[in-house]
């Protein structure tokens, strides 16, 4: 790979790296006087509104390059992932509006920076689902979004309710998890890659290799969770009725966006190649 290639690519991360400085910052403001801490909300809006400019600013110049398009990259920054990125990133700072006026998550003063320290992580998840182009890096976008989702549906500790929520969602959310990983081994055994590319044209042997049947299955169905897709929506309700307000709304949209993206670009990349050609011409 070029030198040029590789900046070219990385370049393409800037939204992620804004998201990740933010992080950090908002983590040494937690751990600083009650003052600093205090200002953690509008920090917290400035780092997405900037990662929002930057996305839109530099979309053209980063979305158009020949290494964002390269099949057999895990991280791939097309047209198809700055819609969604956008969308994310559009949807995170709205619900940042919310998060600042909710009395639920305000009456924790003492965690309002672990609170949004958990928003950014979630975040980061969100983007890096979206440019996902291998069930690997998919699988690790997907832990890095919900491993603090579980934490932030039992953000009310002192509420049973959201308590069981948290509770509930880490249980199915290991299963889920569990169940795509052997999903994920079975087509490493059977195509010998967890490549979107390399999977091109699977859907064609789905009768005749039962490994490819069965990883497939259990991948749709680890996919399913996480977006609530019928029939695997049975663990929603629990969880968004026991999470507060705001974080409901967040997981049900700006989650499911992120998750919606990551699995049509699977479907579109390997089992059904076909609708991706016809629309592109």
């Amino acid at each position: 790979m070029e030198m040029t290639n590789q900046l070219n690519y990385l370049s393409t991360l800037i939204p992620e790296y804004i998201i990740i400085f933010f992080l950090m910052a908002i983590v040494f403001m937690d751990i600083s006087k009650e003052k600093i801490a205090a200002k953690i909300p509008i920090v917290a809006m400035a780092g997405i509104f900037i990662a929002l400019l930057s996305a839109i600013i530099f979309s053209k110049d980063f979305y158009s390059t020949v290494k964002i398009l390269d099949p057999n990259a895990i991280f791939v920054n097309d047209g198809f992932a700055f819609i969604f990125k956008f969308m994310v990133l559009a949807s995170s700072l709205i619900m940042l509006y919310f998060f600042r006026h909710d009395e639920e998550v305000n009456s924790y003063k003492g965690r309002k920076g672990e609170f949004y320290i958990l928003f950014y992580s979630m975040v980061l998840g969100m983007l890096m689902l979206a440019s996902a182009n291998d069930l690997i890096s998919a699988y690790v976008a997907l832990e890095v979004l919900s491993l603090p989702s579980y934490v932030a549906a039992g953000f009310l500790k002192r509420d049973n309710r959201s308590s069981e929520a948290s509770l509930k969602y880490l249980l199915f959310g290991s299963a889920a998890s569990g169940v795509m990983l052997f999903g994920i081994l079975l087509i490493m055994l059977s195509v010998g890659s967890t490549s979107f590319a390399a999977l091109t044209g699977i859907g064609s042997v789905i009768p005749a290799d039962v490994l490819v049947v069965m990883g497939l299955l259990f991948i749709i169905g680890g996919f399913g969770y996480k977006i609530s897709m019928v029939p695997f929506h049975f663990w929603a309700p629990d969880v968004f009725e026991g999470s507060p307000v705001s974080v409901t709304a967040f997981l049900s949209v700006s989650s499911k966006i992120a998750g919606v993206a990551v699995f049509a670009r699977f479907v579109l990349s390997s089992i059904s190649p076909e609708l991706q050609n016809a629309g592109n011409t």
